[in-house]
């Protein structure tokens, strides 16, 4: 969560610590949330940043089946792919969560 948020936050005099006012998200919308940053001398700084949450699951009406298979569904390590004509395909895999984890 944090490595969403900052951006690069530093300081010349030492270690930082990052906080957040936030960090659980449980609805679809647009939440604010404060990052802050403290050196080791006890300098800090906050920022305001607009955290956006939308709802981009993949379900399985998303996916036209017509000329290939994939399973098992749902799988861990070793997917299968079967496409009715040879050829030379390319596609992208998604876990629940929208994040691409094969190309």
């Amino acid at each position: 969560m944090l490595s969403d948020l900052n951006d690069g936050s530093g300081d010349n005099c030492g270690a930082v610590t990052f906080s957040v006012d936030i960090d659980t998200f449980t609805a679809v919308g647009v939440y604010f949330v404060v990052l802050t940053v403290i050196d080791s001398f006890g300098n800090m700084h906050d920022v305001t940043v607009t955290v956006s949450v939308i709802d981009n699951t993949l379900t399985v009406n998303d996916i036209k089946t017509e000329g290939f298979k994939v399973y098992p569904n749902p799988t861990i390590n070793i997917l299968h792919v079967n496409f009715e004509k040879q050829g030379e395909y390319s596609f992208l895999v998604y876990d629940i969560s929208g994040k691409e984890i094969l190309r």
